[in-house]
């Protein structure tokens, strides 16, 4: 399934939880604040990941961590 999603992301606090594959748009921007987390479950295209100064990477369901 195709996404219709076309706006940009921003997680300012808690965890977003993309699961599809294809939740968020190819082209969108994801900007993830200081203590909030991105987490993708398939592979996720996106056009940039702004907004973390230390990430962490988890493995297995995929998490980035912002601190």
């Amino acid at each position: 399934m195709e996404t219709t999603f076309t706006g940009d992301v921003f997680v300012n606090a808690g965890t977003l939880q993309a699961r599809s594959g294809t939740a968020i748009g190819d082209a969108a921007l994801v900007q993830v604040a200081s203590g909030a987390n991105f987490s993708v479950s398939e592979a996720e295209t996106i056009s940039n990941l702004s907004g973390c100064r230390d990430a962490s990477l988890s493995m297995g369901l995929t998490r980035l961590a912002c601190k």
